[in-house]
């Protein structure tokens, strides 16, 4: 019951985030199908190779669909002419394609950044004078110029990287499922054993980087106060005190990224090892059904194009998780900084300032940045 409230209390914080997409979301639908017609041009990539190894290097006879362009017999000179035509017409295609996504992505995404760090800085600002003396300015910095990027990961992560993912693994499993069905399971079947084992080490992903992003807010806070002070740390000869500070915190990122790597690459390791048993199996079947008649070997060429190709998406597909849960600190952060209300606020019920007429009375008013430090007690005057 404690992880589900803890689950769910996350997807608010990540729902507060991705919050900052829904302005753009006609531009996403453009993205969207640009990002649809760029895996299209991809899945039709390795198809001019089958065409050069069977219908060209080899004796097999043309398929209906090239038939009608080139008639039942055509030469082996007119097959290569339109073998190249359409790889070198698929590149600039999908290369036109490409860039306009990620140019797309670029501006939408940088836009979402730039809202999330002014909302942060017009929340943190609002912040009493007390949580500014005790919140180092290094940490502020690092939530207004580092945790901002948030909104940029998240979606990237959540959103655009999947959806590429799927429409690559949707469009490549129709034409393989049209070429060989056994084959396509085959290649397929891995994809759920890998999503699950890439599953493995996120809470303590999250936890490393919950500790990472401390040790950086501490850094920058380090550095802000020494250079500002730095008339100080020279009249008291300080420098070797605060180089040895420094390495300190250099020491606990370094030990942190450490953890954090090894952890990721026993992550990697083990959808890493059974992705490749499953490209083997799938090198093994295919070159059976070559022998058996029942596939060209083009087509087993483009199956293993399309085996890398799944995998790779299927690898998009299974960091998500481990990558969420790396974004979780910094999400954790930027919400906490946007939702915090402000120490001082106006009390309920309070009268509302009229017309001001020149003069201005305080009677007995009392005030504190904190309990126990009054910066004002009884005090009454008129101006």
């Amino acid at each position: 019951m404690a992880w589900e409230q803890g689950d769910q209390g996350r997807m608010g914080k990540y729902a507060s985030i991705l919050a900052y997409a829904r302005p753009h979301w006609p531009a996403f639908a453009a993205l969207a199908v640009v990002t649809a017609l760029y895996s299209m041009a991809a899945a039709l990539q390795p198809w001019p190779t089958q065409i050069l190894v069977d219908h060209v290097l080899g004796r097999a006879p043309v398929p209906g669909w090239l038939a009608a362009w080139t008639g039942p017999n055509p030469s082996a000179r007119l097959l290569l002419i339109l073998v190249t035509a359409g790889a070198v017409s698929i590149f600039i295609l999908q290369s036109t394609l490409d860039t306009l996504t990620s140019w797309g992505w670029t501006l939408v995404g940088r836009r979402m950044v730039f809202t999330l760090a002014q909302d942060l800085m017009a929340s943190l600002q609002r912040r009493s004078l007390i949580y500014h003396r005790t919140t180092p300015v290094g940490d502020t910095l690092m939530r207004i110029t580092g945790d901002s990027w948030s909104s940029y990961k998240l979606v990237e992560t959540s959103v655009f990287d999947p959806l590429q993912a799927v429409f690559g693994i949707a469009f490549m499993a129709t034409l393989m499922v049209n070429a060989n069905l056994r084959l396509t399971i085959v290649v397929l079947a891995a994809a759920p054993v890998v999503v699950a084992a890439s599953m493995l080490g996120g809470r303590r992903l999250r936890s490393l980087a919950q500790r990472h992003r401390v040790v950086q807010g501490g850094m920058l806070a380090h550095f802000q106060q020494v250079l500002t002070g730095i008339p100080v740390v020279q009249a008291f000869g300080q420098e070797g005190r605060e180089e040895s500070r420094f390495q300190g915190f250099a020491d606990a990122s370094v030990q942190l990224q450490q953890q954090t790597a090894l952890v990721s690459g026993l992550n990697t390791l083990a959808w890493g090892l059974i992705a490749s048993l499953g490209a083997g199996l799938t090198l093994w079947m295919g070159a059976r059904e070559v022998l058996a008649g029942r596939l060209t070997l083009g087509a087993l060429l483009v199956f293993v194009a399309y085996l890398a190709s799944v995998q790779r998406h299927v690898r998009t597909l299974a960091s998500i998780y481990p990558e969420l849960q790396l974004q979780s600190a910094i999400v954790a952060r930027a919400h906490e900084a946007l939702t915090t209300p402000p120490e001082v606020s106006d009390r309920a019920g309070a009268l509302r300032l009229g017309r001001v007429s020149g003069r201005i009375a305080f009677e007995q008013v009392s005030f504190a940045y904190g309990e126990g430090q009054a910066a004002l007690s009884e005090v009454s005057l008129q101006a």
